[in-house]
């Protein structure tokens, strides 16, 4: 592992274009950020706001970026290198006066019969199953409610009381919507957030990205 002394003392230099959503990188980009301007001052860092996860894969074919944060899995896409960082718990975000809104948390047994909204066009079948959580632990199959595309879609569709969206922690905490209720959903996978390039990137600052974005995302223990 490179010391940051060593990193600062490189002479590194260029330009480093991320691709992110903003509701699940704010805890954590800002300061991945600073860390690079701390121990690389010339390398220069655009970062570009997308909304799904085909957004941030066409972003890295079309070479507009050159590294995204996002959620695993992707599907079974070879063109990529992944590399996890960190879990988050899921959360649910229930409509207006729902009949679980009193609870302080829920289970994937509360959602039985329960519309989930959520992007599903341009996504692998399997990335859309693992997100809907279909199927339920009892092989249940997962009520799919309206397409949201975007987080304000999502909200909008719930807000209106035509499903209930599961998303990342983090975006519980980005999102709190007026009128609407977000509960842990406490038996469900977490989900693994990371960071990818094309494989075929040769681009030297994506391994320094990579070890600040694991600094500021696991710091060592004192």
């Amino acid at each position: 592992m490179v010391s940051e002394a060593q990193l600062v003392g490189s002479g590194l230099s260029g330009r480093l274009r991320i691709a992110f959503k903003a509701q699940s990188t704010a805890h954590f980009l800002p300061d991945v950020e600073s860390s690079l301007r701390r121990v690389a001052p010339d390398v220069q860092v655009d970062a570009l706001a997308v909304h799904t996860l085909p957004d941030e894969l066409d972003a890295l074919v079309a070479v507009t970026a050159d590294a995204a944060f996002l959620w695993l899995p992707i599907g079974d896409d070879r063109r990529f290198v992944t590399h996890w960082l960190l879990d988050e718990p899921r959360w649910v975000a229930l409509p207006p006066g729902h009949h679980l809104a009193t609870r302080t948390s829920l289970k994937v047994s509360d959602l039985v019969f329960e519309p989930i909204v959520g992007p599903r066009d341009g996504m692998p079948e399997a990335v859309v199953k693992f997100w809907f959580i279909d199927p339920r632990p009892d092989g249940t199959r997962a009520v799919y409610g309206p397409q949201g595309r975007t987080p304000a879609e999502c909200l909008h569709h719930v807000a209106a009381g035509r499903g209930s969206w599961i998303a990342p922690a983090s975006t519980a905490t980005y999102f709190p919507y007026p009128r609407l209720v977000w509960l842990p959903l406490e038996d469900a996978a977490p989900l693994g957030l990371a960071l990818i390039w094309l494989r075929e990137d040769s681009n030297p600052l994506l391994d320094l990205l990579l070890e600040e974005s694991k600094r500021v995302t696991r710091p060592t223990p004192v």
